[in-house]
């Protein structure tokens, strides 16, 4: 799409929704494995303090309006999901 129209630049495709971490894999988790994780999302905010641990967004998310002008819909995180878990036939690894 960007070649055929001669796009330049940079166009940010990711999840049009904001997520963390915690979410993030506590949906990755139910889906593929169908039991609530027992994660607990204060202990993910104290391993990005830690030195070692490469700091990161607690929420994040990327502006993807450039790319949706221009006719493309980014798919919501949750059903990204779901299509791998669709995909893999239920297989993370």
């Amino acid at each position: 799409m960007l070649i055929r129209k001669d796009l330049k630049g940079v166009f940010h495709l990711c999840s049009p929704g904001p997520t963390n971490p915690y979410d993030f894999a506590k949906y990755l988790i139910l889906t593929f494995t169908g039991k609530n994780p027992d994660i607990d999302k204060a202990k993910l905010a104290e391993l990005l303090k830690e030195e070692n641990v490469t700091p990161r967004p607690i929420k994040g998310g990327m502006i993807v309006e450039k790319i949706a002008k221009i006719g493309f819909t980014p798919t919501d995180w949750k059903q990204g999901i779901k299509t791998i878990y669709e995909q893999s036939s239920g297989k993370l690894i």
